[in-house]
């Protein structure tokens, strides 16, 4: 057994203004699903994995900071990423710091939903 993680469901009130977010701040195509009733979108999607699931989530599954803190890499886009929060609409609410020798440095945001993220970049080679 690893400890890799496999999935984040990360809870929206509004999905379209998530997926603006999230687009934009990571780089990346946030991919809108239909399934019945439900509609979400997929960060990084390939048709086979995808890295988290943006959408409305079950009464357990609400925004918030008080879940666990999801990490997202950003690699040397960190910096830039940590200056982009603010204008689209989160806010920076530790920023950008080491969290230890060898580990690496974060910045931690909210992001447009109310939930509590890491923005990552391991440590320089």
């Amino acid at each position: 057994m690893d400890n890799t993680l496999v999935w984040a469901d990360i809870p929206t009130r509004d999905l379209d203004r998530a997926m603006d977010f999230y687009s934009a701040l990571l780089d990346v195509q946030v991919t809108p699903m239909q399934e019945e009733e439900m509609r979400f979108a997929m960060l990084r999607y390939d048709g086979s994995n995808a890295a988290a699931c943006l959408g409305p989530m079950d009464k357990y599954h609400q925004p918030g900071g008080a879940g666990p803190l999801i990490y997202l890499s950003l690699g040397d886009r960190l910096q830039e990423a940590e200056q982009l929060v603010p204008r689209l609409g989160g806010r920076v609410l530790e920023p950008l710091h080491s969290i230890g020798s060898g580990h690496g440095s974060r910045v931690i945001i909210e992001d447009t939903e109310g939930n509590w993220l890491a923005l990552y970049a391991p440590p320089a080679p």
